[in-house]
């Protein structure tokens, strides 16, 4: 079934009724607000109270300070698809931002864009996991992650789903109107 106007691309989305992140349909806009897992909160949570137990101990400052950077990388990479992201089909835009103030700030401390014209999409797709999981560890809940490409910049996260049906259907539906160049009337 070919998709031809919003309403019919919204009734899409709707069938599939998201759990996490929650959609939400503007005039000719959606916006997708992605939520944390319990576990990533509860995990962070715990590793930043041991942290600040071996900071107080002199005998082990050491220890804190590394278990401290170590705790920021975790926060980064489960953190950083808790986006807010608005995707304008009057606009042709995609603007996000992270729900973490700090977030937002490492973002532009480091250049990355957080709005994206959809002329300047190469490709929409997801991967499992974090980018910047370099450790490879296994996660007790796995996350998808929705990645938009452009022609000059690397991939940018933009959201995170629970399950792999949920990306995959989230990302053809997208590739049908944002890289196919439809015009949704």
């Amino acid at each position: 079934m070919g998709v031809t106007d919003f309403s019919d691309f919204q009734t899409e989305i709707e069938k599939k009724n998201f759990k996490n992140p929650k959609i939400k349909f503007g005039f000719q806009s959606i916006k997708i607000t992605a939520l944390p897992y319990f576990n990533d909160i509860f995990f962070q949570i715990f590793i930043w109270v041991i942290s600040i137990f071996f900071l107080f101990n002199n005998s082990t400052l050491f220890w804190g300070l590394l278990v401290i950077a170590i705790s920021f990388h975790f926060f980064y990479t489960n953190f950083i698809g808790l986006n807010i992201c608005i995707i304008d089909f009057t606009l042709k835009t995609i603007v996000f931002k992270n729900r973490l103030f700090i977030l937002n700030v490492i973002r532009k401390i480091f250049g990355t864009k957080t709005e994206i014209n959809f002329s300047e999409i190469k490709t929409i797709n997801f991967k499992e996991g974090a980018l910047l999981d370099r450790l490879r560890r296994a996660s007790l809940e796995s996350r998808y992650h929705l990645l938009i490409e452009t022609y000059n910049d690397p991939a940018v996260i933009i959201s995170q789903f629970k399950k792999e049906g949920d990306a995959e259907d989230i990302v053809s539906l997208l590739n049908k109107f944002i890289i196919n160049k439809k015009n949704i009337a």
